[in-house]
């Protein structure tokens, strides 16, 4: 079951993976009533990535915290329950970066030069310091909500 929650998170197919996911969870437990924890957090990951691109879903308690900023909380508890060079990685892209006003004046600068959606192109025109045309995107969101562009 963990393995199929896997392959519909990899399809992308959420609501699927909101079903296996319910019904893994409430599987779960074992005889003597523990919980297959390391799983389970795997899974609170997936979930997190999984909505990593709406802006009204919130899975902490203090309002503002971004999925993708969930996820990173999640992620870091899972250090040693999975490959160290997986982990290193992941944690990377995961991390949450301070965005400065110089980088918000290329972001704006390459959405007016390509338009919306062209990260990748945006991204070989300036330096965002290791960032993704996925940040990008989530940067963009972002200040549309706050009507700064």
């Amino acid at each position: 079951m963990f393995l199929d929650l896997c392959r519909q998170f990899k399809e992308e197919n959420i609501h699927q993976f909101k079903e296996k996911f319910s019904a893994f969870a409430a599987t779960s437990s074992t005889p003597n009533g523990n919980l297959c924890v390391e799983k389970l957090t795997i899974c609170a990951f997936l979930t997190r990535v999984m909505h990593g691109e709406k802006l009204d879903v919130e899975f902490e308690e203090e309002a503002g915290v971004m999925p993708l900023m969930s996820a990173a909380k999640v992620w870091s508890s899972l250090e040693g329950a999975v490959e160290k060079e997986m982990f290193k990685n992941i944690a990377q892209l995961l991390l949450v970066q301070k965005w400065t006003l110089q980088l918000d004046k290329y972001l704006e600068t390459g959405v007016k030069c390509h338009g919306q959606g062209s990260w990748s192109r945006i991204l070989m025109d300036f330096d965002f310091d290791g960032r993704t045309g996925t940040m990008l995107k989530d940067r963009w969101r972002v200040l549309k909500k706050k009507h700064k562009v």
